[in-house]
């Protein structure tokens, strides 16, 4: 669980160091002429952004993960959306299959359980073949409880490789160069927005189409997490309570006291590790839910960043000395 809690992180911060990575040199903003003129403050002057048709290039990329990056320019980005997704996605069918072979092992323990508490009563060692049957049947639900565990395993996991797909097709919408604007933005509104978890509205709002796939895709995967560790809570707590509980049959719940004992033990051990991931993941979700409300506010504050702040440099030349003053206004 904590490799996976890692390997998330850093799909994560590669996700937010990407979806703010400037445009390509081909189609920047970057200063290519200088004009300097008589008396006037020297201009740069940037060439226009190429833009591209924004539904054609999310299409290529919910087609083919990476392509729309591909056809843009950005062949790193596509490169790692196609690599990711077929990373979480092969990751969730692994889980599935080994959801499958323990619900199988599962089903071995309870039919061999039944039948030797069938044999009970024809035994001359019913105590002996009681307890071996209960804890058959304890074997068969902590199969089950690992079943369980792998299928939520493979939930978690394509719930990951969905955002991924999302956060792959924003982030192509993004790259298209359609939404970009320097006009300004409210940043109540951008907050507000924000505050509905799961949609990146706040990051869309403002133009922000790739920080709003890495939000879907974050607040998704990690609510996911912190909702199924939270199942596993609950499923490993009644099997502790069952356990714990006894018998009406004082002879039974003497057969049953020391297979009891042993498993109410490890089943105290899982809700004990489900508990600790619950809490880890929803404190990461509350932390980047937090993330997504600042980096909405601060983007729409900033949008119009370079309209509101100018930087004028002066130069003054005497016989003697040579002066270079900036100024700036808001």
């Amino acid at each position: 669980m904590k490799f996976f809690a890692y390997s998330m992180a850093v799909l994560l911060f590669a996700g937010s160091l990407w979806a703010q990575v400037a445009p390509d040199a081909t189609d920047s903003m970057k200063i290519v002429r200088l004009r300097a003129a008589s008396d006037t403050d020297t201009i740069a002057t940037p060439p226009p952004l190429r833009l591209y048709d924004p539904k054609l290039i999310g299409g290529e990329s919910f087609v083919i993960p990476g392509l729309g990056q591909a056809v843009t320019k950005h062949f790193v980005k596509a490169v790692f959306f196609l690599g990711a997704e077929s990373i979480l996605g092969s990751l969730a069918y692994f889980w599935g299959q080994s959801a499958a072979a323990d619900e199988a092992n599962a089903a071995y323990y309870q039919n061999f359980a039944n039948q030797e508490s069938k044999a009970v009563s024809a035994s001359r060692d019913t105590a002996g073949v009681a307890q071996d049957s209960a804890s058959n049947v304890e074997l068969g639900r902590f199969q089950h409880y690992n079943a369980i565990v792998a299928r939520f395993s493979g939930y978690n996991y394509l719930t990951w490789a969905i955002g991924a797909h999302i956060f792959n097709v924003f982030d192509a919408i993004d790259a298209s160069h359609h939404f970009k604007d320097n006009n300004s933005r409210n940043p109540t509104t951008a907050f507000l927005l924000a505050l509905i978890p799961g949609l990146g509205l706040g990051q869309i709002y403002n133009g922000e189409w790739s920080k709003a796939g890495l939000t879907i895709m974050g607040q998704w995967g990690l609510g996911m997490m912190a909702f199924n560790n939270n199942r596993l809570v609950t499923i490993a707590q009644n099997d502790y309570i069952r356990l714990k509980t006894p018998f009406a049959d004082s002879a039974a719940e003497g057969r049953r006291s020391q297979v009891s004992q042993q498993y109410s033990n490890d089943w105290s051990g899982e809700r004990y590790t489900a508990f600790s991931n619950r809490n880890a993941f929803i404190w990461y979700s509350l932390f980047f839910y937090g993330y997504s409300l600042f980096d909405a506010t601060v983007d729409a504050y900033l949008h119009d960043y370079s309209d509101k702040m100018k930087i004028k440099p002066d130069l003054a030349i005497a016989p003697k000395s040579v002066q270079f003053s900036l100024s700036t206004e808001f």
